[in-house]
């Protein structure tokens, strides 16, 4: 797969169906211990844990983003072969078959694509598709993304525990985020917004708080 950007989608959709576990972007930074972030009483229910990187609101939509709830997946957590990571390669198949039509390339020469076409064949775009298609397949009153949005608390559906915009999102100057300088308690991860699979380093949506001391240990 020639960009970088696909590459690291499907990898981390490839792993967390066969081993499970917990992928992070290497910029981002933890703030609870992985224990902890399921809620005790939730502990024998939940196999997934998503968070909410996106939240229109009342706002204006954005060029960028097509959805009014979007979920990020530079941090997810799964038990292994959850039906949800065989759905999402599912789609990454059959968007890489379209762009592959769509350029008029092989795949192999699928090299120049818009970050739009990305977001919305491996990244958090096509991954939202799916995470709320499955959503629907265990709460049927989910009708729109809509029912998302002020999400105040973590809340689970069949047993994906989706976490609200500060789990995985804090810091970012929209979507209700919390972005005074405080770490908010219900904070798990801080997101960087490095954007390296970029190539151009531009940042979408940057942090509001600044950095600590740098996180060697962030997994990749």
């Amino acid at each position: 797969m020639p960009n970088v950007g696909m590459k690291s989608d499907l990898l981390r959709y490839l792993l967390l169906s066969a081993e499970g576990g917990v992928y992070t972007d290497t910029d981002t930074v933890a703030l609870q211990p992985i224990d902890d972030w399921v809620p005790k009483d939730l502990r024998d229910k939940v196999a997934v844990i998503v968070g909410i990187e996106f939240d229109r609101q009342d706002g204006p939509a954005w060029a960028d983003i097509s959805h009014f709830v979007q979920f990020c997946q530079w941090t997810i957590a799964a038990a292994p072969g959850h039906p949800l990571f065989t759905n999402m390669v599912t789609r990454v198949l059959e968007s890489l078959d379209k762009l592959v039509e769509e350029h008029g390339v092989p795949f192999t020469e699928l090299k120049k694509l818009s970050s739009f076409e990305v977001m919305n064949s491996t990244g958090p775009a096509a991954w939202t598709d799916v995470v709320f298609a499955q959503l629907q397949e265990y709460d049927n009153t989910l009708t729109h993304y809509e029912n998302l949005s002020y999400m105040a608390e973590p809340t689970l559906y069949g047993n994906i525990l989706v976490l609200p915009i500060d789990g995985f999102g804090m810091g970012q100057p929209h979507s209700g985020s919390t972005k005074d300088g405080t770490i908010p308690p219900d904070a798990l991860v801080r997101h960087l917004f490095n954007g390296a699979w970029r190539g151009d380093k531009k940042k979408r949506a940057p942090v509001v708080v600044e950095p600590e001391e740098e996180n060697e240990d962030a997994e990749e």
